[in-house]
């Protein structure tokens, strides 16, 4: 399958690392841009790794990807054979603010 990342989410993983860079940990902000992009490609080979997200979001349903403090919001598009990364989501940040958010 192919992994797509949307406008969004690219941007909040930019602004992740924006965020270490400017706190003056560049290297820290690499690795987690890294681990992330990682995490990312994972699910080209095994698309259902992600548990289903039981809150309502939306119109879509979701599943996420742990890595690290921060979830992997994706969604699958199986007529198109393709993986919808929509949002990141830092854990440690009320869960209230995803609802609102994401859809």
């Amino acid at each position: 399958m192919k992994v797509l990342l949307q406008d969004y989410a690219e941007t909040q993983l930019e602004d992740i690392f924006n965020y270490y860079v400017k706190a003056g940990y560049q290297n820290y902000g690499f690795t987690i841009r890294a681990n992330l992009i990682r995490s990312m490609h994972r699910l080209a080979s095994f698309p259902k790794l992600g548990k289903i997200d039981e809150d309502n979001l939306g119109k879509y349903s979701y599943r996420y990807l742990i890595e690290g403090v921060y979830r992997i919001y994706y969604r699958l598009a199986l007529k198109e054979e393709c993986i919808f990364i929509v949002f990141l989501f830092d854990s440690r940040q009320d869960p209230d603010k995803l609802k609102s958010r994401i859809s």
